[in-house]
């Protein structure tokens, strides 16, 4: 038991940073959208820029895309984590 103590990991109390941090993620995410969706109307079509913002606009549509799957592993972390946290107790 005392060996669990001593062990580094991931706990109940550092949830609501996992959570912030996310929130943090998504409203990066979605403002670098539109800053690159505004940046790309502003350039001609079929320059380096217009397809650099472009595929800037794909990458974080991709990433976006990810955000759920990220969240689901990382709640699901949190529970394996209390119940092995309440299974080691007994």
């Amino acid at each position: 038991m005392n060996q669990m103590m001593n062990k580094k990991g991931f706990t109940l109390g550092n949830v609501p940073g996992v959570a912030i941090l996310l929130v943090t993620i998504a409203i990066v995410i979605g403002v670098g959208s539109a800053i690159i969706s505004g940046a790309q109307d502003s350039y001609a079509n079929a320059t380096y820029a217009y397809n650099a913002s472009m595929l800037g606009g794909q990458g974080l549509g991709t990433l976006a895309s990810w955000q759920p799957t990220i969240a689901l592993i990382v709640a699901a972390v949190v529970v394996i984590g209390i119940v092995t946290m309440i299974k080691l107790r007994q």
